[in-house]
């Protein structure tokens, strides 16, 4: 029985896009970003978002648009300094 799966098998294993292909993710980014504009850009998408039905989808969407992470770095680029200062220290 043939095991699927395997490397020997795949002959563009780890080869990734060729050079010089179009990324299909912008590709897909620049059709939505288009039909965005003939449907009415963003004056359309904030009278969408007024409607009180749709505050709450248009806040769902928005939060998804907020970074799930964020680098932080200290002067230079380097380690961030911390310094914790207790309420009876400050006094």
């Amino acid at each position: 029985m043939e095991k699927r799966g395997k490397a020997e098998n795949l002959t563009n294993a780890g080869k990734g896009r060729p050079l010089g292909s179009k990324n299909k993710f912008s590709s897909m980014k620049e059709s939505v970003l288009k039909v965005y504009q003939d449907i009415g850009g963003d004056k359309a998408f904030a009278e969408w978002a007024k409607r009180r039905e749709n505050q709450g989808r248009f806040y769902e969407i928005a939060a998804k648009m907020i970074p799930k992470e964020v680098e932080v770095a200290g002067k230079g680029g380097g380690p961030l300094e911390v310094n914790i200062i207790s309420y009876k220290d400050a006094n």
